[in-house]
C-alpha cells in the first residue's frame, strides 16, 4: 500500500505493527518467554518500530490522506 501512495496506508502500518505486539504478547503470556532462538524479541522489536513510525506517518500525513485539520484531500 505505501508504494502505491494509498491513502489508507498509514493507518494499515498502525494496525499490522499492533496486531504484532498484541499476538506476540498473547504467546509470551500462553507459553511463556523464549530466548533461544531470540525470535520472540525480534518481532516484538519490529513491530514497535512499525508502530511507531505508523504513528509518526499519521502524524505527518493525516488519517486516510486528508491534511491535518482540514478535511480536504491532499
Amino acid at each position: 500500500m505505501a508504494w502505491l501512495r494509498h491513502p489508507f496506508a498509514p493507518v494499515a502500518a498502525f494496525i499490522v505493527g499492533m496486531a504484532l505486539l498484541i499476538w506476540v504478547a498473547v504467546e509470551i503470556a500462553i507459553i511463556g518467554y523464549s530466548n533461544e532462538p531470540p525470535l520472540q524479541a525480534i518481532y516484538l522489536t519490529l513491530g514497535a518500530a512499525i508502530t511507531v513510525g505508523a504513528i509518526g506517518w499519521v502524524r505527518k500525513v493525516g488519517l486516510a490522506g486528508l491534511h491535518p485539520g482540514t478535511a480536504q484531500p491532499i
